[in-house]
């Protein structure tokens, strides 16, 4: 059980709640001695996969759930909802669980008679409460939604510290510690991993957790030379693998005598004022920073800012770098500069800026790919040949006029083959269906490209996401409105959020080994394809070595002749599990 949840739940006053965290109850029933949700557990998510051991020659089984409503009012007066779920393995997904809810459930195997087996003991667990769904609080509106068009999916928004099913209920929740003052910005970039773990970032620390909220990997922003004068970090981050996380880093560089160079107390008086030096760090497994590349070594270019105007040369010092984004070959990073209106291909290896594709920063700049092709950009993300941006985010945010405003646009266009080539635009679409919304975002938001290659964007300041088909068809969208306000925040009745991401579930990644009828049979039970490494050892000796590819749902009996010890490997999880046959 995380720290995190343990302080959560001792502000509650309910011995009842409060005990759940500090007794250990065990179960009897020996035959079932592994399972999930265990005993008293008091679970953030309304998604689960309930796990239990196999039984020998059992050909399937029955999960039976007990739903005794809002605890601890209700939870042993009133008569509990049954509900009853059948599977050959032994892990079944179960959706929609009620938040604030007392659960039991157990288990019972059936042979190919479909006779009883065995009977596992009842197990009791919790949702815990979710003031997110707090209507006093907040107000979540949906005004589009065509089912068979939308992707049948989790939306994760930072701001908001949950993710939402596509009927707007929260599926996963970051519980409110701090009632008073919860910053709403205190998470950005909330996403899931290919392995179902999640990862987040604020200004101080970045972090890699589970659905459980238990800190899987951290990193915080208390440096050595040279790093020791970064502020923060900022805006995204980007997981490659366990020993590769990237992250922007910023620190302020004040313009004048060279012996008061440095801001030393990072307040930001006016933009004329300041250079913002922005990083790139790469972090490996410990936390610890193993590469860098920096704006005002590794790109700035004093000839270059001195034949700037006098209004570019500040946009030049303020680059406002807001997005970050690696292909797939792990060889290049793309930095997203919103000021400059303009996407740096950086070279790893070299660290030098490769390609710049974007605006030209005055008559006769042969820097960047085109003239004009996006401005004041946010979410710059970078595919095998194409890229995109959402487009205009910021622009004239000064302009009182919303009608004289540029409209935000999300934009899709290639990506330059060398500095020659121009980009083209491949599809864009405004955001001006209807009037919901501000159709001008003024800053903030996002856009991905879902795998049925639907749009998912985040509008950032107008509190609204969407989800567009590839042709510009608005088939779902969600607005939050909140009424809660952290100390010194103005108040205001819509919620900004900085990035929305997508996942196919809490559980992308999931597979098991178990036995039906007496063969083993590994399936994969997560929502996104994996493949498999499956090892078989007699004696110690490895004598076969095969490859599987599973789609969500598939399976594959295996070689179960006895002595065998079977040793499969998740390529998504990076996790092996071991079977020996008997």
């Amino acid at each position: 059980m995380s720290k995190y949840k343990i302080e959560l739940f001792k502000s509650k006053k309910n011995d009842l709640i409060y005990k759940i965290f500090f007794l250990l109850i065990i179960v009897s029933n020996k035959l079932f001695a592994q399972y999930f949700p265990s005993n008293n557990v008091v679970l953030n998510y309304s998604q689960v996969m309930f796990q239990f051991n196999e039984i020998n020659a059992a050909a399937w089984y029955k999960v039976s759930l007990l739903d005794f409503g809002s605890y601890p009012a209700n939870a042993n007066n009133k008569t509990p909802n049954k509900i009853e779920y059948t599977d050959s393995s032994t892990a079944i997904l179960i959706n929609d669980l009620k938040f604030g809810h007392k659960y039991q459930w157990q288990v019972e195997a059936y042979n190919a008679n479909n006779k009883s087996m065995a009977t596992s003991s009842l197990i009791t667990f919790y949702l815990m409460e979710n003031e997110y769904g707090d209507t006093s609080k907040y107000k979540l509106t949906r005004n589009y939604y065509v089912k068979n068009k939308c992707s049948n999916g989790l939306v994760w928004i930072d701001t908001y510290h949950c993710a939402v099913n596509r009927n707007g209920e929260v599926v996963w929740q970051f519980p409110i510690i701090d009632k008073y003052y919860e910053n709403p910005r205190s998470i950005r970039d909330l996403q899931v991993l290919k392995n179902g773990n999640i990862c987040y970032l604020n200004d101080s620390n970045i972090y890699i957790i589970d659905r459980d909220l238990n800190v899987k990997w951290y990193a915080q922003k208390n440096f050595k030379e040279p790093y020791s004068k970064i502020k923060y970090f900022h805006h995204a981050v980007v997981v490659v693998d366990s020993n590769s996380i990237y992250t922007l880093g910023i620190r302020y560089i004040k313009i004048g005598d060279k012996k008061n160079f440095e801001n030393k107390n990072s307040i930001r008086d006016t933009l004329e004022n300041y250079i913002e030096d922005d990083y790139i760090l790469k972090f490996n497994y410990n936390g610890d920073i193993t590469w860098a590349w920096r704006y005002t070594t590794d790109y700035y270019d004093k000839n270059f800012y001195n034949q700037l105007s006098d209004s570019a040369k500040i946009l030049y010092n303020n680059p406002h770098c807001n997005a970050l984004d690696i292909d797939s070959a792990g060889k290049y990073l793309y930095l997203g500069a919103r000021n400059l209106s303009r996407a740096l291909k950086i070279n790893i290896e070299t660290k030098q800026v490769v390609q710049q594709i974007g605006s030209k920063l005055y008559n006769g700049d042969v820097s960047s790919t085109n003239k004009q092709l996006f401005y004041y950009q946010h979410d710059f993300r970078a595919y095998d040949s194409f890229a995109t941006v959402l487009n205009n985010n910021s622009n004239e945010r000064y302009i009182k006029d919303e009608s004289k405003r540029c409209k935000t646009n999300y934009m899709m266009f290639s990506l330059p083959k060398n500095n020659k080539d121009s980009c083209l635009i491949l599809n864009q679409i405004y955001l001006n269906q209807d009037t919901f919304s501000n159709q001008c975002i003024t800053h903030l938001g996002s856009a991905r490209i879902l795998k049925n290659k639907n749009i998912l964007i985040c509008g950032g300041y107008n509190s609204r996401i969407y989800e567009y088909t590839h042709s510009g068809e608005l088939v779902w969208d969600l607005q939050i409105k909140r009424f809660i306000y952290p100390k010194g925040m103005k108040i205001q009745d819509k919620m900004q959020f900085y990035r929305c991401t997508y996942s196919s579930s809490l559980y992308p990644s999931f597979f098991v080994l178990c036995k039906i009828n007496n063969v083993v049979k590994i399936i994969n039970k997560g929502s996104e394809s994996d493949t498999y490494s499956v090892k078989y050892f007699k004696n110690k000796k490895l004598i076969k070595n095969i490859s599987l590819y599973l789609k969500p749902g598939d399976g594959h009996f295996l070689n179960s002749e006895k002595g065998l010890k079977i040793v499969v490997k998740s390529y998504n999880l990076n996790l092996e599990k071991e079977y020996l046959c008997r």
